[in-house]
């Protein structure tokens, strides 16, 4: 096992075997008073993709979930990035204290790998911690890809009381024990975390997609944050009438990638296609 930096932080890194495929490994970090971890796969390369997982996920996601994989991992590969997917402790609201522990473990995975930028990604509740840690550490996200995000997380919270769904009972209670079950205090880490709230920081590239007929996360939570970011050069949005919630992971990803790499890129007109 390798330490790849000490002092008030602890991390290590240790190979990983598994069916993620060759060059995984595993990234075992204490940060907050807490110990998490995360799957990487370094390259060579200056850019590095970060992908928050969906809720119900966990750090492998983007190695194995059908709704993504192989997709989002192959046009990953394709630029040569390296990858860094966030177990988040198992998490996806992005909490105060949870992006505090992801910018710990960035920071020394770029004085170790010598990154010089990350390219943010995230579908579902890990597009909305995309944007949530793109507004607590704006310095560390050089772009930020958010599929169906939700952008006001006490509006989620609320809806959450109201919802037929028992689902989102679940969701309600996990947001409460990692917000804080005190009104008062929860209350203002809601506001601290909303995405519409603090859109101006958002200086770095945004793209984002959204489904009209989406039941999960409704898509007044991109209507919120597009209006909030109109005019905003470096900004888009990809509105689709039909495809529920699950259609921005394929559709959306299909559109807002290439859009991404290309606004990045100091040459766009001579890139290849990105998808067949």
């Amino acid at each position: 096992m390798k330490t790849l930096s000490e002092n008030d932080f602890q991390i290590s890194l240790a190979p990983y075997t598994s069916d993620m495929g060759a060059g995984v490994e595993k990234l075992i970090f204490t940060s907050v008073g807490r110990e998490d971890y995360a799957f990487i796969r370094p390259t060579t390369a200056k850019t590095w993709v970060v992908f928050f997982h969906s809720y119900g996920g966990d750090a492998s996601e983007i190695f194995t979930s059908p709704l993504i994989h192989p997709l989002w991992l192959d046009a990953v590969t394709a630029q040569g990035y390296g990858l860094v997917s966030f177990n988040t402790y198992g998490v996806s609201w992005m909490p105060p204290w949870v992006a505090k522990s992801a910018h710990d473990a960035l920071a020394a995975i770029r004085r170790h790998y010598g990154v010089d930028r990350f390219l943010f990604i995230g579908g579902s509740m890990g597009a909305s911690s995309v944007l949530t840690y793109s507004i607590a550490y704006p310095q560390d996200v050089f772009a930020a890809l958010a599929m169906c995000p939700v952008t006001d997380i006490g509006a989620h919270w609320s809806d959450s009381l109201a919802h037929p769904d028992p689902e989102y009972f679940m969701k309600r209670w996990a947001v409460d024990d990692f917000y804080s079950s005190s009104e008062e205090e929860r209350e203002q880490a809601f506001r601290a975390s909303s995405v519409v709230d603090h859109a101006n920081k958002l200086m770095m590239p945004v793209v984002i997609s959204h489904c009209a007929d989406d039941s999960w996360i409704p898509v007044y939570h991109s209507d919120r944050l597009a209006a909030r970011l109109h005019g905003k050069v470096d900004f888009r949005y990809f509105r689709y009438e039909r495809g529920g919630h699950f259609e921005p992971s394929l559709r959306g990803f299909r559109d807002a990638w290439p859009w991404l790499i290309r606004h990045i890129s100091s040459t766009p007109e001579s890139m290849e296609p990105l998808f067949s």
